[in-house]
């Protein structure tokens, strides 16, 4: 509980909308551990959502499945499932055999580099539509395209030039 009040003081603190649990190796708490950390953070996010007049965010973004066996119920607890499938889309198939349901599901395109991985961008879009996902999330703005160590967010704008020119997805404001 320690935990989940140093989350909540944090996001008001900040004004942010939500949490990620940013869920990858080396040291992964065991399945009982990790559900008990997500349902201590949905139940307490609930509760200053209901003081603060908000609806607070909890999401998680995994790398693996880490073995574990409940990830059908265990994602019931956030409001997305960030996958981080920046390399390849084996998580998607595993997530979705796993129970964790599609509409729940985001896949992250690697945004970092000098140049927008635009063959990415097309690629994760049309994977997107073609299991009716939840949507698709960029990791570290910070470094999207790089010129003089600036980020320029070419990444992030092509992005949205695809998803706008897409027939079913909606490109964000």
């Amino acid at each position: 509980q320690h935990y989940a009040d140093s989350v909540i003081d944090f996001i008001r603190t900040h004004e942010l909308d939500g949490f990620d649990l940013d869920f990858e190796p080396p040291q992964l708490p065991k399945q009982a551990e990790f559900t008990l950390i997500a349902t201590t953070l949905r139940a307490s996010l609930d509760e200053a959502g209901a003081e603060d007049d908000k609806t607070y965010l909890l999401t998680v973004s995994p790398s693996t499945l880490n073995g574990y066996s409940n990830w059908a119920t265990l994602s019931e607890e956030f409001d997305f499932v960030n996958l981080q499938t920046y390399w390849g889309t084996t998580l998607l198939t595993q997530y979705i055999n796993a129970g964790v349901p599609k509409n729940k599901i985001t896949l992250g395109l690697l945004s970092e580099g000098a140049t927008p991985k635009l063959t990415d961008i097309e690629k994760k879009i049309d994977l997107y539509e073609a299991n009716d996902l939840a949507g698709l999330f960029a990791w570290r703005l910070d470094t999207d395209t790089l010129v003089n160590g600036k980020p320029t967010y070419a990444f992030a704008k092509e992005m949205h030039i695809q998803l706008d020119e897409s027939d079913s997805a909606q490109a964000p404001t």
